[in-house]
């Protein structure tokens, strides 16, 4: 049952074309992936592996979930096609909209806590400090 949930979350977060859809697809996989590290509850170490990823995990995601509400305050949408727009109006500077300095603001700073927040939920640098510690503890079917 859980490798379903995990495929249906999966499913949902690659099919989306919403930055909402795609954060509730990231936090169900999340989940079940969660639920899948805890099957040997009776280890503490496995225990004490689940619980470590769920804090990260549902920490780079509050960071993408800030990035995600300073898109919204700017652009008042969060579909795929009007981020589109904007990134090209700013990272191509044309003289079509000028673009006040909170407009530009908020713009880097959706840019930084999305792209902060999916570093902490891929264990990357500089942000790959937790999963030294949860690779060796995780059971050999979910590590693969």
């Amino acid at each position: 049952f859980n490798f379903a949930c995990a495929n249906l979350f999966l499913f949902i977060l690659l099919s989306s074309n919403s930055l909402v859809i795609t954060i509730i697809g990231l936090f169900g996989f999340s989940l079940a992936t969660y639920i899948l590290i805890l099957r040997d509850y009776y280890n503490y170490l496995c225990r004490e592996v689940s619980i470590k990823y769920f804090i990260f995990s549902t920490c780079g995601l509050l960071c993408i979930i800030i990035g995600s509400v300073f898109l919204f305050i700017l652009i008042g949408n969060t579909n795929y096609n009007y981020m589109n727009t904007l990134f090209s109006i700013v990272l191509l500077d044309t003289d079509l909209f000028k673009l006040t300095y909170s407009t530009q603001f908020s713009c880097e700073l959706f840019l930084f806590f999305s792209i902060f927040g999916f570093l902490i939920k891929m264990a990357a640098f500089p942000s790959h400090l937790w999963a030294p510690q949860l690779y060796p503890q995780l059971p050999f079917p979910i590590l693969s």
